[in-house]
């Protein structure tokens, strides 16, 4: 790296925030401006009050691009009420001059605050809320990327785009904005002392240099719309919590997180409402996944109809998305093809299509019949469904879904099992099954590998052939147990065969067809999966 190197990067950069400045919110700013102003010019008397904190907590204070970690009415209750908060909130010490300690202190001060809500409501830790409330009182210190979440993307987009200018993402939320202002103060000057308004421009405009490069083609686009698709047991509804956390977060950061770390961040997202997850069945219609008309008594005259007081969940995280337009949201749609997806879904199958999302080049809007209200469906929400393809086969689903969604097919991966449970070949045990199954039927109608992820004994892996997997072959083949029988090796070790004799009364024919019962063992000997993988076990004589 040379000063050569460092110049370029900086006059691109400052390129970049004069082509952002065509992103700008101006009334946003406007109100960003006003807050300042308020608090700067606030006596110690009003930063007590309860009008001073509602607003610097609540909504109402505008700092954030959108209503990032915003407080419920029950918790704002409890934080403005707190003397507790109050007076950690009166008894601040000026920041130190000094750049770097200065974003110590207020890194310190994030944690404070923190905690004492945490302690206060009892909720999650509600990092972005603390974060908003420190920069309407230092707003020389933050920019208006609040929510951790996007300000790691701004990161990863500024370091390639810039590489000389390398902002460190392993340090406090604090010191990244530091650092992200000091590239700016580098690109375009420092601001003039007491010139309010320069500082809320160089406060929102890491959000407008995010809106321009977010605008910018991409080599690696996720699909907006998604099918995970595979037989029982394959993982699928799982491997949507995996996904969602990849969409919403940084691309790919969820590969290397445990299940654990997975289903925890999964947890925040659904209580951020960035994530919503619904199960199709036969009977959902376009009542629970958009709006409805719900019957209600509204005179003695007689039943009256009004819109259902909550609406459906579609319309509920479309309108949320909107709300939040720099960060993903994800409606997971569980069993997608067990519904009439024509009756749920109704006109909105046209919005499905990425280019006819809102700001998008064909845009389109719909008018909702019950609510007649106009809707569009943002560019930042992610339809992603799981398809039980032993349930209804591919081929059957509506062609003009099929063309709005992108299918990925989760397989039986066998290789994910232990190859050794008390002497089991698990991978082995479960390839030849599938391989019978596919052979007696088709790809679709296969055993998934999820079920015997956790076995690690004989009684384990027993339990779960006894209990879900054989019964599944048994309704993949109508109970044609013949057919059960040859998938299992053709031996008695899993079934047993037993001959049945004409009971004695009037109206029993005796054809003279052999009739059989077929159950399964009560216990699974020694040797019994070694003889499935070879079908070289001992035989009932036909």
């Amino acid at each position: 790296m040379n000063d050569s190197e460092v110049k370029r990067d900086l006059e691109r950069l400052k390129r970049d925030c004069e082509e952002a400045e065509r992103f700008a919110n101006h009334k946003w700013r406007e109100g960003i401006l006003d807050l300042l102003r308020y608090v700067e010019n606030a006596s110690p008397e009003e930063r007590r009050s309860e009008e001073f904190n509602r607003l610097i907590w609540s909504r109402k204070n505008p700092i954030a691009s959108m209503p990032q970690g915003e407080l419920s009415h029950n918790e704002l209750d409890q934080v403005v009420g707190s003397d507790e908060l109050l007076s950690w909130l009166a008894n601040m010490e000026p920041l130190p001059d000094n750049p770097e300690r200065r974003a110590e202190v207020l890194d310190s001060r994030l944690s404070e605050a923190v905690d004492l809500v945490k302690r206060l409501t009892g909720k999650v830790k509600r990092w972005a809320a603390v974060t908003r409330l420190l920069a309407a009182l230092f707003p020389r210190d933050f920019t208006s990327l609040i929510a951790s979440s996007l300000l790691g993307k701004f990161i990863s987009y500024f370091n390639k785009k810039y590489p000389t200018l390398e902002i460190d993402p392993k340090v406090s939320d604090a010191e990244i904005h530091r650092q992200i202002l000091k590239r700016l103060d580098d690109a375009l000057g420092t601001v003039p002392e007491g010139d309010l308004e320069e500082w809320v421009r160089r406060m929102t405009l890491p959000h407008q240099l995010y809106q321009l490069w977010s605008q910018e083609p991409s080599e690696e686009t996720t699909p907006q719309n998604i099918i995970l698709y595979g037989p029982p047991g394959t993982g699928k509804t799982y491997a949507t919590f995996r996904r969602c956390v990849e969409i919403c977060d940084e691309k790919g950061n969820a590969e290397d997180m445990s299940d654990e770390a997975v289903r925890r961040r999964y947890g925040e997202l659904v209580a951020e409402k960035r994530v919503e997850f619904v199960t199709f069945h036969q009977s959902y219609g376009y009542e629970e996944f958009v709006e409805g008309l719900r019957p209600t008594n509204e005179d003695s005259a007689g039943v009256g109809f009004r819109l259902a007081a909550t609406d459906g969940v579609l319309k509920r995280i479309a309108e949320h998305a909107q709300r939040e337009r720099d960060l993903p949201h994800v409606l997971v749609i569980d069993e997608i093809n067990r519904a009439n997806i024509s009756k749920v879904m109704g006109e909105l199958v046209t919005l499905l299509e990425e280019d006819k999302r809102e700001g998008a080049p064909h845009q389109i809007a719909v008018t909702l019949p019950h609510s007649g209200k106009s809707f569009t469906l943002p560019k930042n929400l992610y339809i992603l469904g799981t398809m039980n393809t032993a349930d209804r086969s591919i081929a059957l689903i509506d062609t003009a879904l099929r063309r709005r969604f992108h299918f990925e097919e989760l397989p039986p991966n066998s290789d994910l099992l232990s190859d050794d449970v008390e002497g089991i070949d698990l991978p082995t045990v479960l390839r030849t099954i599938n391989d019978r199954l596919e052979w007696l039927i088709d790809r679709d109608h296969l055993i998934g590998h999820a079920w015997l992820m956790g076995a690690q004994t004989k009684a384990d892996v027993d339990r779960v052939m006894r209990r879900k997997i054989i019964p599944l072959i048994a309704e993949y083949f109508y109970d044609d147990w013949k057919k059960v029988h040859a998938v299992l090796g053709g031996t008695n070790d899993f079934v047993n065969r037993e001959k049945l004799s004409p009971p004695p009364g009037p109206g029993i024919d005796d054809t003279g067809e052999d009739r059989y019962r077929w159950t399964v063992q009560e216990k699974f000997e020694e040797g019994a999966y070694g003889r499935l993988i070879s079908g070289s076990g001992q035989t009932d004589a036909e």
